[in-house]
C-alpha cells in the first residue's frame, strides 16, 4: 500500500488540475461587443476653431424611456410585443449621453451657415434657445427597421415655450447589429436637422 501512495497522489493531483481548468473555461463568459452612435454629418463650426456669432442652442434635457436606460442594446421587431436584450452587445457610453451628443452635432451642422452652435445643456454654456427632447421609442432589430418617436419643445432663455412638435420616422436596418446602430444614428441626424430648422 505504501508503494501505491505516490501514484494515487499523482492521480488525484492530475484530476484536481483537470477539474480546475474545466471550471475556469466553463465559467468564462463571452466578451461583449461595444457600439457607439455616430454623427453622419460633419460639425463644421466648432468652438475654439471658428467664432460663434450665430444662435447658441442648448440641447436638453433629453429624456429616454426606462427600457433604453441600460448598457445592452434593446431589440424589438416592428410593433412586436416581444422584446430582447442583446446581452453581449453593449453601448460604449450611457445611451442618453450618446443621443444628446449626436443631436448636438446634427443641430450644429444645420446652424453652420449661420455660425451657430448646439451644446448639451449640462455643459453650462450660455444659450439663447433650448430644445428639450422626450423620446418615447427608439428601437428596432436587424433585418427589420428602426423607429424613432420623439417629442420636442423649443424655449427661449427666459423659459418661454415657443414651438413644440413630434418626430416619428423609420429607417431600414441591415442584417446585423452594426447596421442597426447605423440606422439609429441616421435617424438621430435627421431629427437634429429638423430641430435646427426650428431655431429662429
Amino acid at each position: 500500500m505504501k508503494k501505491r501512495a505516490p501514484s494515487l497522489l499523482l492521480a488525484l493531483l492530475a484530476l484536481a488540475g483537470l477539474l480546475t481548468a474545466g471550471g475556469c473555461s466553463l465559467g468564462r463568459s463571452p466578451r461583449p461587443d461595444f457600439y457607439m452612435l455616430s454623427s453622419p454629418v460633419e460639425n463644421v463650426v466648432q468652438s475654439g476653431k471658428e467664432k460663434i456669432s450665430g444662435p447658441r442652442v442648448a440641447i436638453g434635457p433629453v429624456s429616454i424611456p426606462g427600457y433604453l436606460d441600460r448598457p445592452q442594446l434593446f431589440l424589438r421587431d416592428g410593433n412586436d410585443v416581444k422584446v430582447e436584450l442583446a446581452e453581449f452587445n453593449h453601448w460604449s457610453e450611457p445611451f442618453g449621453e450618446g443621443v444628446t451628443r449626436v443631436l448636438c452635432d446634427a443641430v450644429s451642422a444645420s446652424l453652420t451657415p449661420r455660425k451657430g452652435l448646439a451644446s448639451p445643456m449640462r455643459s453650462q454654456q450660455p444659450f439663447q434657445w433650448r430644445i428639450a427632447v422626450d423620446i418615447a421609442r427608439f428601437d428596432g432589430a436587424p433585418n427589420g427597421s428602426v423607429i424613432l418617436d420623439a417629442g420636442w419643445s423649443l424655449v427661449n432663455e427666459s423659459g418661454e415655450e415657443l414651438k413644440s412638435g413630434r418626430f416619428v420616422q423609420h429607417a431600414p436596418a441591415g442584417p446585423d447589429i452594426p447596421s442597426m446602430v447605423q440606422a439609429q444614428s441616421t435617424l438621430l441626424a435627421q431629427f437634429g436637422a429638423v430641430l435646427g430648422q426650428m431655431i429662429p
